[in-house]
């Protein structure tokens, strides 16, 4: 009949439907929360992504990005050859010692402090180089003893007695010790790249090491003594001019 009222729904009076509705509420406002917080993040990496940036600045990240591709794997290219041309020329005096003793009539004895003068001053020239980096730049220390272990090449290479090639030696351990610090501090410093790019360096000084006296024997019986040093002392000379005019971070100062 018209007049008649159908059935009344049922209303939220009990315990079980308030229950429910309060779950249903805690879980949405958890829900509102959440999405609130990931608007804010969103709006702010927006706006940082869209804030205006000089043109300066663009330069100079564009800059960065490459240096730390090419610029980064022609600068541990550069320290590895370094140190790979310093262990070569470390060792490389052992084959022919025989021939500077029989042309300088050296002593047993003569001999014996021409061999060890590399290690005695690499082992008394590391620790002040690691100072001298901490204080100058291991940038400036690395280049120095670039052009120190050139230079002392070339005297080796020319030496006509006992105490200028003992000398030379003296001065080439001295670049040697100061690359070993200074230059792993520098590279250490300016690159990312971790234990990988210092393990590169070592490889580099294990293969100098034993292929240094072989060439240094092949070379010298072909070409005289003279000739594979003055190489070499070129060979460090072009290391560090490319390392002079590379653009990385210096390192620690």
């Amino acid at each position: 009949e018209r007049g008649r009222r159908g059935p009344e729904r049922p209303e939220f009076g009990d315990g079980q439907d308030r229950l429910e509705l309060a779950q249903a509420q805690s879980a949405f406002d958890r829900l509102n929360r959440s999405k609130m917080r990931h608007s804010l993040t969103l709006t702010h990496l927006s706006l940082t992504l869209n804030w205006p940036m000089s043109q300066t600045n663009k330069e100079d990240i564009v800059l960065q990005a490459a240096r730390i591709t090419a610029g980064g794997r022609l600068f541990r290219l550069l320290i590895g050859a370094l140190i790979l041309v310093s262990a070569a020329a470390q060792f490389a005096l052992v084959p022919v010692m025989p021939v500077y003793a029989h042309r300088l009539g050296l002593s047993g004895f003569e001999q014996g402090m021409v061999l060890g003068a590399t290690g005695l001053a690499t082992l008394v020239v590391s620790v002040p180089a690691g100072t001298l980096a901490d204080r100058f730049g291991a940038r400036r220390i690395t280049l120095a003893a670039g052009l120190l272990m050139a230079a002392a090449t070339a005297a080796q290479a020319l030496a006509g007695d006992f105490t200028v090639l003992f000398a030379a030696r003296l001065a080439f351990g001295a670049g040697y010790g100061m690359v070993w610090t200074a230059g792993l501090c520098w590279l250490a410093g300016a690159m990312a790249g971790g234990p990988p790019a210092l393990g590169g360096s070592v490889a580099s000084a294990g293969v100098g090491g034993v292929a240094g006296p072989a060439i240094s024997g092949a070379l010298a019986q072909s070409l005289g003594l003279a000739v594979p040093l003055l190489v070499t002392a070129a060979i460090f000379a072009v290391i560090t001019a490319g390392l002079a005019v590379l653009r990385v971070p210096q390192g620690p100062a």
